[in-house]
């Protein structure tokens, strides 16, 4: 008995599997179901710092309210001209 279309089928079931996990796990949003990922996020994004829940909105405040310490610090990395 020749085995050999067998063993394809099954190279190729395992190829397919492979490959959609692969895809999952690249997908946005890391380790979600397939579920959760076609229905959308719901909900705000937060974080918690020190036990302390910080949503996406108020993150995004602070940054527009308190502007970076470095910016009016020259970079002289940055500059378009370098010594020779």
């Amino acid at each position: 008995m020749n085995k050999k279309p067998i063993v394809n089928a099954i190279l190729i079931v395992l190829s397919l599997l492979m490959v959609g996990t692969m895809a999952l796990q690249f997908a946005p949003g890391g380790t979600q179901t397939i579920t959760q990922m076609v229905q959308g996020e719901q909900g705000t994004p937060a974080i918690k710092v020190n036990g302390q829940t910080i949503t996406a909105e108020e993150l995004r405040e602070i940054q527009t309210n308190n502007p970076s310490p470095f910016a009016g610090q020259a970079r002289p990395w940055m500059t378009t001209s370098a010594p020779c």
